[in-house]
């Protein structure tokens, strides 16, 4: 909980100090290892029903300052929420995690950004409604990022993320393709 508040006073007071704003965000997240996967009606195994290691819907909020008006330069703090999660009749799985990102942005020809980040997620889950929970170590990973702003405030882009879980001696990727939407608050 201390380490909720502390991002969410952090993004706060960055956003108020200086000349920055506040956003929301969604994002989907493909890729990363396959954890479980349902069966289809045939039997055969589905690759359309799968809980993949950081993959799903991921949704949070965040703060943005300009660092440098002549290189056209941002820092962007972010904490989300994300989860993959496959329902079956034998039971239920997800896969969750807090995501924290700090990224490094630069804006070139006004609406395009390009940026790097670095991700931390706190004790993610892989959760099984009919056995116990495996969670994995507090992971840390990389993010390379491109965004394309609107002038009214809305942005969309693509990320690829560069991450893995560990557990024991243990390893899964959790790297893959991400499509976001944000909205930014002045």
């Amino acid at each position: 909980m201390k380490y909720i508040i502390g991002v969410i006073v952090l993004i706060i007071s960055v956003q108020q100090a200086v000349a920055g704003n506040f956003f929301l965000y969604a994002q989907v997240n493909g890729g990363g290892d396959t954890l479980a996967y349902g069966v289809d009606s045939d039997g055969s195994r589905s690759d359309y029903y799968e809980v993949n290691a950081g993959g799903g819907f991921e949704f949070g909020f965040g703060g943005q300052l300009q660092i440098s008006q002549t290189y056209d330069a941002h820092i962007r703090i972010t904490y989300g929420y994300n989860e993959d999660k496959l329902e079956t009749e034998s039971g239920d799985t997800s896969f969750k995690s807090t995501p924290v990102e700090f990224s490094l942005l630069k804006s070139i020809a006004e609406q395009h950004l390009l940026g790097v980040g670095l991700i931390y997620e706190s004790s993610p889950e892989w959760s099984f409604s009919r056995s116990s929970d495996i969670e994995f170590d507090t992971a840390t990973g990389y993010a390379l990022q491109y965004g394309y702003q609107w002038g009214n405030g809305i942005e969309m882009g693509a990320k690829y993320r560069l991450i893995d879980y560990e557990i024991q001696s243990q390893s899964v990727s959790g790297d893959g393709l991400s499509a976001y939407f944000t909205i930014h608050f002045n």
